[in-house]
């Protein structure tokens, strides 16, 4: 199943107004500003919880329980926590995303009302 995206184009008075906004680059070093973010953070347990959200959607509830039930060293709990830790983590990044797409909207804005 595919979703159409439903795009609108933005009334002139919505790019006037984006185009006077104004922002700040990022003071940190960049290498230090993304030190949160590299490879092992991403991978160990980020996607690990990727691999295990997808493999618990995979379960029926009987099969969940079953799984729960032979838990003897409390592996279910700390995968649920990881989860948790992992859901904040995504958030973060959903949010770096999401303002970075804002200041191109910005800027893409200032460049429709340039003369």
């Amino acid at each position: 199943m595919t979703t159409k995206l439903k795009t609108r184009k933005p009334a002139a008075a919505d790019l006037k107004k984006m185009a006077t906004l104004d922002f700040e680059p990022w003071k940190e070093n960049p290498a230090e500003a993304l030190l949160w973010f590299n490879f092992e953070v991403i991978n160990n347990p980020h996607l690990i919880s990727c691999r295990l959200a997808c493999t618990v959607m995979r379960r029926s509830k009987p099969e969940l329980i079953e799984m729960i039930k032979r838990d003897d060293d409390g592996v279910s709990l700390l995968m649920l926590g990881t989860l948790d830790d992992s859901i904040k983590f995504f958030k973060g990044v959903a949010e770096l995303i999401e303002a970075a797409r804002g200041r191109m909207l910005v800027a893409l804005a200032s460049c429709a009302e340039a003369p």
